[in-house]
């Protein structure tokens, strides 16, 4: 868990002192957030897999920004033990600075998430092998391109760092029993993926 919050305090640093760095330039502008939709890979210690993202804006005032993300996510234990399978929802509250640099976009922020879901291997199906709730935080880099006729940003490549652990787990089985016990514990993660805007 120190190492997880060491992470994640680091990476918001780094987001705040882009924004510090870039407010005072007479060239950078901020951008105005929109509605997205996105897909999204990521290999953990403990699971890999992906999923698809539906981002809704909360919050704006200049370059600063709060973004929900709804989620539904497919995960494989890793390593795959027994066919460990983890289907969930998730939600993510993203915060951080969104600004355009000489015609180049980007995002920096750190979020934190839940992930509800159900998990299945080889022996217990989805409905008798445990549920899982999970949280977790990151911090990411977003780097947007491909402008529209209007002149916005439409698309984006994005790039997350953090980790999170399983909190609790509903079944008729433990949860650590599922896939030799894959999904249980905390973990790091890195993610990768592609952004359109709407």
């Amino acid at each position: 868990m120190k190492k997880f919050l060491f992470v994640f305090l680091t990476v918001l640093l780094i987001s705040e002192l882009t924004v510090f760095a870039t407010e005072n330039d007479s060239e950078t502008t901020a951008l105005d957030d929109k509605f997205s939709v996105g897909t999204f890979a990521l290999v953990q210690c403990r699971k890999s897999g992906g999923g698809v993202a539906f981002g809704i804006p909360c919050f704006q005032k200049n370059a600063f920004f709060i973004k929900d993300e709804i989620n539904l996510n497919l995960y494989l234990s890793n390593p795959v033990p027994k066919g460990g399978m983890y289907l969930s929802v998730g939600d993510k509250l993203h915060f951080g600075s969104l600004k355009e640099y000489n015609g180049f976009g980007f995002r920096s922020y750190g979020y934190c998430k839940v992930e509800f879901g159900f998990t299945k291997d080889s022996t217990y199906g989805f409905m008798t092998a445990p549920m899982i709730l999970e949280t977790g935080g990151a911090g990411g880099f977003e780097f947007l391109f491909s402008k529209s006729k209007k002149g916005e940003f439409n698309k984006g490549f994005f790039v997350e760092f953090g980790g999170g652990c399983v909190v609790k787990g509903w079944g008729e089985v433990d949860k650590s029993v599922v896939a030799g016990g894959g999904f249980d514990g905390s973990y790091v993660c890195l993610t990768t993926g592609l952004k359109h805007y709407f």
